[in-house]
């Protein structure tokens, strides 16, 4: 499949009063009269990165300052792939869906039950049945645990020295007021730590240090390392980080619960769904096949897990996880995925990098699922937008009239729409173990 096969192409939202049709969503429910032979991976999508992202009260941190609106929101305006960060509370047993612990937790939907539930909700509210697949990126990005107990997770490890003595030597006695401090200890120290999302829990706690001395600006070197030595050897309880355990076997099948509760086994595609070729290439279903279906993938390592439910990420996957395309100079890698039939999930710009020419590279090499920050400034693009866009050349050919010509069918026709054809058997998954007693709490003190 080559670059040049894909144009960009933008449904139209037609009111729902005038056409009296069940969905604000294209319609098209019969394979195209040219091209009836259009499958999952032949056309880009729409992603949102951090799609559950809210600006958290009192932010100092430029990095953290967007917000991409609700996930129906986002749906309306033509998203088709979320990304949600999960971590696993061990306190609560739920899959928490938020950024970083403490500092920047302000979220949408705050477990992965309810961002689901949103996406039903809308797809209810707007009876919108026959939209493309809807693709969920799920990155398992931690454990939490309220504890009085510095874990190595905290930021205690040997970078901390390094870290203090960063912030003091690029952000002490420099004249800055405390929103500018903030912002130079991150994006001079913290971003260089190992323990990066560590270190930003601590902000909070720094911040409030801070704020115990009267003047507004002029924080001294000193002032900076005590406020930052105060929250380190803090025990105080709150919200603390732990590593994922080696075997994530027990949370994978809590995913999977999950998923089949909210979406059902017969409105998933599954990995048992896409077929490896003899030529080892990948034959994804066709898309009227699968439409008001889900796809829910991992950035885990296909080599390691396995799933009848999910989809993990690989060179040689299904699914393929390449970010930053433009900057790591990964072409032919893309190139070669979407020849083998896999679909590929890139980023094509990050919150303070709006750069066109970036965005114009990833989207023009052929990712089907381009992820941004930016999702306004997409639709410039032919990608995004109310309805149900895609970006897609052979799909359906370039004649306006004929791309559009499915919303031009007549009330009587559109009312023949049942249910969501199906797309074959998908294997039980099996007893699902119950995570909440599966894991627990690493050592120390815990409430």
């Amino acid at each position: 499949m080559s670059n040049t096969k894909f144009a960009f192409l933008f449904f139209p939202l037609v009111p729902v009063v005038a056409r009296q049709v069940v969905a604000n969503e294209n319609i098209c429910l019969d394979p195209h009269p040219t091209q009836p032979n259009v499958r999952i991976n032949d056309y880009q999508i729409l992603a949102s990165h951090n799609s559950y992202h809210k600006i958290a009260p009192g932010n100092v941190v430029p990095e953290l300052d967007y917000d991409h609106g609700t996930l129906s929101d986002q749906l309306s305006m033509g998203i088709r792939s979320f990304e949600f960060d999960v971590f696993y509370h061990l306190n609560t047993t739920s899959y928490d869906v938020l950024h970083i612990p403490t500092l920047d937790d302000a979220s949408h939907c705050n477990t992965l039950e309810e961002c689901f539930d949103q996406v039903n909700e809308w797809k209810t509210a707007s009876q919108s049945l026959w939209h493309v697949p809807i693709f969920y990126m799920i990155e398992l990005s931690g454990l939490l645990a309220e504890s009085d107990t510095p874990q190595p997770n905290d930021c205690v490890s040997d970078d901390v020295e390094d870290f203090d003595t960063c912030a003091v030597d690029e952000c002490g006695d420099k004249g800055f007021n405390l929103p500018s401090l903030m912002n130079c200890i991150v994006s001079s120290c913290v971003s260089k730590a190992p323990s990066k999302d560590a270190c930003l829990a601590l902000f909070p706690c720094v911040q409030t240090e801070f704020g115990k001395y009267e003047q507004t600006n002029e924080f001294t070197g000193d002032q900076i390392s005590s406020s930052i030595e105060a929250c380190i050897t803090s025990t105080e309880t709150k919200t603390r980080v732990f590593p994922l355990p080696e075997d994530k076997r027990i949370l994978l099948e809590g995913l999977e619960k999950i998923i089949v509760e909210k979406f059902s086994l017969k409105s998933l595609i599954t990995p048992v769904d896409v077929i490896k070729r003899d030529d080892g290439t990948f034959k994804w279903p066709l898309l009227d096949e699968s439409r008001g279906k889900s796809v829910v993938f991992t950035r885990y390592s296909h080599q390691s897990n396995t799933s009848n439910i999910l989809f993990f990420n690989g060179k040689d996957s299904k699914i393929t996880v390449i970010d930053n395309v433009a900057e790591d100079d990964n072409e032919e890698e893309v190139k070669q995925a979407i020849e083998n039939g896999s679909v590929v999930r890139s980023r094509a710009d990050k919150v303070l990098t709006n750069d066109p020419v970036i965005r114009e590279k990833t989207i023009n090499i052929g990712s089907q699922i381009v992820t941004t920050d930016h999702i306004n400034e997409m639709t410039s693009y032919g990608i995004g937008g109310e309805g149900d866009p895609v970006k897609c050349k052979d799909c359906f050919g370039e004649d306006p009239d004929l791309i559009n010509s499915c919303f031009l069918q007549s009330s009587t026709n559109v009312a023949k729409v049942g249910k969501v054809p199906k797309i074959g058997k998908v294997p039980k998954i099996g007893k699902v173990a119950k995570t909440g007693k599966a894991l627990k709490a690493p050592k120390g003190k815990t409430v």
